[in-house]
């Protein structure tokens, strides 16, 4: 039981992680186009 929450903790982590990937992504995708105009 212990070892199922923190398997549900740690898949919490990695989905906020991935998020945070993503929009740093994005921002520097954003950059990147203004930079070329």
């Amino acid at each position: 039981m212990e070892n199922t929450i923190k398997n549900n903790n740690l898949m919490e982590e990695l989905i906020e992680q991935k998020i945070t990937v993503n929009e740093y992504l994005s921002a520097l995708f954003d950059q990147l186009e203004l930079d070329s105009n």
